[in-house]
């Protein structure tokens, strides 16, 4: 996708409301900008009318933007992006609609050829480089040859690298895709698709190919298809890779160094082969910074355990790297007694995040709760995220007797079931209940079990059943 921006006015009261087409999987972010004091905020919303993210104020007390860092859209569709003015307010806005993060670092468009260099693999078959109609045209001649077009330097250790090919000539095969990590000819890094419809990475290291992540099938690739976009999301040594939007797969490098970016044609191993790839944009994207720190999302979408991961990586809530140390399809967890009864599922751990659904028996008339504990210690400390039974939500720090932190939310939340992910970041825990963030709080690093807890405020018989619950730890 190219960036798309729009300028509107809202008038009081109103909500304006625009659509885009989605992959599942598809990553972008959202942003609204207004003007003067005016405070926007912004939703996407699914096919059936449900808010799956939003925001207001991403920034405050700073800047009154509304933005939606690193979406992944759950399923193929339409999705509504929704504007409105906090408390009914009007104003004028530009909404931007962005592939991968939110901070636009390049979007080359090719009106010339100037920034770019045209790099050979061989002396003999040299590539070729030009820019005609806002499409940059890189050729590459010759038998299994390399051509390279090197042009931008990304930021940071963290960007999103798009690209969009309208057309791909060759007499018999063909080999296309985006060039990243480039230190020199004989090293840098290749995301291919080829003819046959399969994807690679691959590292060239002193001229030879060390295979990342070997060929394969997608049923998104269809065979022969000349006309495609690409993107790749590098997370420091993570690779995310989407075709026409569509998250495809991954792969990482340990050796990984960010380097510059740019496009590569290949030919295949016939005599006389050739390829002469169009490309129509080629844009990139890092994460917006707040403090020199990325931005803590106050929504996520949530779409199954590894989908979950792979998001809450992706919106840098954790680093990539991690390991599933647990997969739990069914447990339950009975307290009647006053206080919290705890079920350890996970041994002590500094860095990680831990995600369940919890139900209760729905003629339940006492007001119960159900929730995670993490870092519980031999000395009754811990931390308990919890919803329960009077449509409350909270987030507690318990210190031996009493508790030292409460972050409570009273009344806003439906009947069961709720899906609850906890990040512990050293000293930083986070708690989103059904997607919303509910609770933050700050405590000393200390290590503990994982637990599931039910919890009885009055003595009466609280229990409590945990579905699908998994931890995700990192050093």
């Amino acid at each position: 996708m190219l960036t798309s921006s729009t300028d509107a006015t809202l008038t009081s009261g109103a909500t304006d409301s625009y659509f885009y087409r989605a992959q599942t999987g598809e990553f972008l972010s959202v942003i609204v900008r207004g003007t003067d004091n005016f405070d926007p905020i912004v939703e996407i919303v699914d096919a059936g009318g449900r808010v799956i993210v939003s925001n207001d104020d991403y920034m405050f007390p700073n800047s009154r933007d509304a933005l939606i860092e690193g979406f992944v859209a759950p399923a193929s569709g339409r999705y509504e992006i929704r504007v409105r003015g906090y408390n009914g307010s009007d104003g004028d806005y530009t909404l931007t609609i962005l592939p991968g993060y939110s901070d636009l670092i390049t979007e080359e468009t090719f009106a010339d050829d100037s920034n770019w260099i045209a790099i050979s693999t061989d002396p003999v078959d040299e590539a070729t480089f030009f820019s005609v109609e806002e499409q940059g045209i890189l050729s590459q001649d010759g038998f299994n040859r390399s051509g390279l077009a090197i042009g931008v330097m990304p930021e940071g250790a963290t960007y999103y690298l798009h690209t969009t090919i309208t057309n791909i000539d060759s007499n018999q095969g063909w080999r296309a895709g985006i060039i990243f990590g480039y230190q020199d000819v004989s090293d840098y890094y290749r995301l291919l698709v080829n003819y046959r419809g399969a994807w690679q990475i691959t590292r060239v290291l002193a001229g030879e190919a060390i295979v990342v992540r070997d060929w394969s099938i997608h049923p998104q690739i269809p065979p022969n298809n000349t006309a495609f976009s690409l993107g790749i999301l590098v997370n420091r040594t993570t690779f995310d890779v989407f075709y026409n939007g569509q998250f495809i797969g991954r792969s990482e490098s340990d050796t990984f160094i960010t380097g510059e970016a740019g496009l590569v044609a290949e030919t295949i191993d016939v005599i006389q082969g050739n390829a002469v790839v169009s490309f129509d944009n080629f844009v990139i994207t890092r994460p917006t910074l707040v403090n020199d720190q990325p931005i803590i999302p106050t929504s996520i979408v949530g779409n199954g355990t590894n989908a979950t991961v792979r998001e809450l990586e992706q919106r840098l809530l954790v680093p990539t790297g991690g390991d599933m140390r647990l997969v739990l399809s069914e447990s339950f967890v009975t307290n009647t007694q006053v206080g919290v009864s705890r079920f350890a599922v996970g041994e002590p751990a500094t860095n990680f995040a831990v995600g369940t659904r919890v139900w209760w028996a729905a003629d339940e008339t006492a007001v119960n709760g159900c929730g995670l504990v993490v870092r519980d210690d031999e000395n009754n400390n811990y931390v308990l995220a919890f919803v329960d039974s009077a449509g409350g939500s909270g987030l507690s720090e318990r210190m031996g007797d009493e508790f030292a932190q409460n972050v409570f939310e009273a009344g806003d939340v439906v009947a069961p079931p709720h899906d609850l992910v906890v990040i512990v970041r050293d000293e930083a825990v986070y708690y989103f209940l059904n997607g919303q963030l509910h609770g933050t709080l700050e405590m000393a690093i200390r290590q503990g079990n994982i637990a599931e807890a039910s919890i009885s405020f009055d003595g009466s018989s609280a229990s409590c059943q945990f579905t699908d619950t998994w931890i995700w730890q990192w050093e």
